[in-house]
């Protein structure tokens, strides 16, 4: 009879070790946070694009780890030498202070080719960035979308001379929906010929919404 191994032994999946930071997060708040923190970076360990952005979403209201799992997760969608993402895409802001968590739903595109980056923002704002729902599912009607509890953009604008194009989330903190965003951003992008740019969100200059002052 072949001997057992020393349970002790036996590795710890990510999703075990997601699960139980989830936890830390739900009973411990804020004690539990740094030990929270640990058990995310134990799952995203060899993990794939999907647990950061699991692990983004579970920490969207905590404000010592909002910012630095959707950077995490945002740059897990770059391709090298293809469309890249700066680690401030679409980022998470305050939380100090007792300030409330926001994000900044505005995207912008660096590439050699102006005008075709402004025809890919304007497909992707007029065609399906308002389709966007707050848990990441493009719905592309409009029925749906004004029927839905789910949140969607109030408003999606667009600056043709950055190019850059904006959305009207109230600040809401919604991982899922940027990751949504982005993906559609790089597939316009690719749908009119560009295969390398670089997305980014500028900083200042914003307002609460979103949009440029």
């Amino acid at each position: 009879m072949a001997a057992m191994g020393n349970p002790a032994d036996v590795p710890i999946s990510a999703a075990t070790h997601f699960q139980a930071g989830c936890r830390l997060l739900e009973e411990d708040a804020p004690g539990g946070w740094g030990a929270a923190s640990t058990r995310f970076e134990r799952a995203a360990a060899g993990s794939d694009s999907e647990m950061l952005w699991r692990i983004a979403d579970a920490c969207q209201w905590v404000p010592s780890l909002a910012a630095h799992w959707m950077s995490r997760a945002v740059v897990s969608e770059s391709e090298a030498g293809g469309i890249e993402v700066d680690p401030g895409t679409l980022c998470v802001f305050g939380g100090e202070n007792g300030d409330v968590l926001g994000q900044a739903f505005r995207l912008a595109v660096q590439s050699d080719n102006h005008d075709k980056a402004v025809e890919a923002l304007t497909a992707a704002a007029e065609n399906r960035l308002w389709a966007v729902m707050e848990d990441g599912q493009e719905i592309p009607d409009e029925d749906i979308v004004a029927d839905s509890d789910l949140y969607s953009p109030n408003y999606v604008g667009l600056d043709p001379s950055v190019p850059l194009v904006w959305m009207d989330c109230k600040g809401l903190v919604m991982p899922y929906m940027a990751r949504t965003v982005l993906r559609i951003v790089r597939q316009e992008l690719q749908n009119v010929g560009l295969y390398r740019a670089r997305l980014f969100t500028p900083q200042p200059n914003s307002s609460p919404d979103g949009g440029p002052v």
